[in-house]
Formats: structure tokens, sequence, C-alpha cells
């Protein structure tokens, strides 16, 4: 006689891949588009907000290098990021235009709206006098953002900035290794799993950072080399980067023919997507974050003692769910029909 101790399911996941970018495969408007994502299968989302172009406040007017109706939303010097701690949709723009040091905006909002409101617009969260580019959220709502210094090859940092109290900590220099060099900085982003890995793709070539260590007294973390990511042909740059379905998700530039790939998070290797759009609707991503949800459940044996009838037993076991994504998960129920003990 055998009993399984372990019985695991298969978890069930729902990926929704968010792209900040143009539709008509870069030739139409500035927005943040909605995706859904099961391996190895994208789509436009189906839900009741597919594009958001939100109204935001500047506070001052003209923006530099724009015209006074021209609001900061551009998929030009900017990026988003999901933050699963508040369950935000984080906006950020540099502006480049003015002198050094230069200073990024803020802008957050609920996945589930697109704030559009009156004259002047949706109001900043936060402003640095900093460049922030492209950033990711820990569980515990912490941003990170990697810096390069240059020349080339390039010396990538990675900092951790808070953007609830505004303090942004002293950056500790990524340690590649496997000889890993960055000769070209110019595309590239940052994602984190739910799981909490994190990584990033610059000059084709895919990391994780051992972002944890960070704060160290050496200031110094390793940084895991995993291999070179080939770019498709045409293509000559990779600007956006997302996790869904197990799989890390990749957009290429220049945006004709709206290329989507995925990448193995272990080994590095490419393979396809199957992008399905309505003509002019495909979506070129310049820059590209996540909301995953997904569920887990497994059974755990704890004893088995026989009822003194031939055949049967009484069976007491534990069942463990667990969140697989990153947002709360709400009326979840669980049934057992005994076949799996």
């Amino acid at each position: 006689m055998c009993f399984v101790q372990f019985a695991k399911a298969q978890p069930a996941a729902y990926s929704n891949p968010l792209a900040l970018g143009r539709n008509n495969c870069s030739a139409g408007v500035d927005s943040l588009y909605y995706l859904n994502y099961l391996t190895p299968n994208l789509t436009n989302s189906g839900t009741a907000i597919t594009a958001c172009k939100p109204v935001l406040r500047t506070n001052f007017a003209p923006l530099s290098g724009y015209s006074a109706a021209n609001k900061p939303f551009t998929i030009f010097n900017s990026s988003i990021a999901f933050n699963q701690a508040d369950q935000m949709i984080y906006y950020v723009w540099t502006d480049y235009n003015i002198a050094s040091p230069y200073k990024s905006y803020i802008w957050r909002w609920s996945p589930t709206t697109c704030p559009m409101p009156a004259a002047p617009g949706l109001d900043t969260f936060r402003t640095f006098n900093t460049d922030i580019g492209g950033i990711t959220f820990d569980a515990n709502g912490l941003g990170w953002q990697l810096e390069f210094i240059g020349p080339a090859p390039f010396k990538a940092m990675i900092r951790q900035v808070n953007f609830t109290t505004g303090a942004i900590g002293i950056p500790d220099t990524l340690d590649l290794t496997g000889g890993a060099k960055l000769w070209n900085v110019g595309t590239g982003d940052i994602t984190l799993t739910p799981s909490g890995q994190m990584y990033f793709i610059f000059n084709n070539k895919l990391f994780t950072p051992d972002y944890g260590s960070a704060g160290g007294p050496t200031k110094h973390i390793k940084c895991t080399y995993i291999d070179t990511v080939r770019l498709p042909a045409g293509k000559t740059g990779l600007p956006g980067l997302a996790f869904g379905s197990g799989d890390l998700i990749a957009s290429y530039s220049p945006g004709t023919g709206c290329v989507f790939k995925r990448i193995d998070p272990v080994t590095g290797d490419t393979a396809g997507i199957t992008y399905t759009y309505a003509a002019t609707k495909g979506i070129y991503a310049t820059d590209m974050t996540q909301i995953n949800s997904g569920i887990g459940p497994s059974k755990k044996l704890i004893s088995v003692t026989p009822t003194g009838t031939p055949n049967q037993y009484d069976v007491v076991y534990d069942v463990y769910t667990r969140n697989y994504g990153n947002v709360p998960l709400t009326n979840v129920q669980v049934s057992d029909d005994l076949k799996s003990i």
C-alpha cells in the first residue's frame, strides 16, 4: 500500500502586461495599453479599459519643450511600473530640456481607472531633482532603478528609491559575472517577478541582480549574467520587459510589425509569441510592466488511521493555497473530490 505525501496542482495564472507605447505598430496614439497573456498567446485586453491616456497636471506652463496644451503624457523620456504594495500604476517622466540636474515627475493612479479630471489634470505625486529612469517595485513598495556610468563599457549600478518618503538611496555597484560587459545601454528594461526575482536586459544581455544584498558595507552586489538575448531580424533594441505566465515578455524597436518575444528567465532562450490584434490596433511598447494574478493549491498528508473496517481509513491532510500574483485575491473557495490525497 502506498500513500502520496504531497499533491500539487498547476497554478492557475492570469497575466496582464501593460505597455507604454503606440497603437498601429508605432504609427498611432501615445497611451498606456492593457494586454492579456497566456503563453505563448498575446492579445489586446477586452476589459473596460483597453487604453489610457491620462490628463496630467504639471504645476507650471508651458512644460519645458512642450506647448501648454501638450501635457507630458508621452512615450518618450518616460517609464511605467506597477506597485503591488499600494496597487497603483506609477508613471515617471524626466525633463531633459532643462539644465542638469534634471527633474523627474511622478504620477500614480489605480489600474482600474484612467484619470481624466477637469483642468488642470491629475497632480503629481512626487518630484525628484534627479534622473529617475526605468523602475520596478518590490513587494514592500520600494522602487529600484538602474543607473549606468560611462564611458563604455558602462558601470552598472542599482539604487533604491522610496516614493513615499522621497528618500533616494546610495547606489550599489553591480558586479557582472561571466566577464559580461555593457557597451550600449540605449534601450532596455527591468522587472520583478511575483516571487521577487529581479531581471533586466540591456545591451541585449539578460541579468539577475542580488538586490536583496543592496546597502551592504562594500556597496557592491553580485549580478548574474544569464545569456545574450538575440534580437529578431530588423530590430535594433529591446525597450520593454515584463513577466507573465512564467515567461519574460520582451518588446522590440523599431515598432514595425509589433513584435514581442518570450524569454526563458533561466536560460535566456528566446521563443515566439503569437500576438493577435485587429487592424491598426497592434501595440508597439516602449516600456512595460505587469499585473499578475494566480493561485496554486497543494495538499500534505498528515495521518492515515485504519478504522477497523477492511480498506477504510481515516485520512487527515492539510490543504494549502498560495497567491502567485502581485494583486490580492478575494472570494477564494477551496474544494476537494478526494481523488488525490
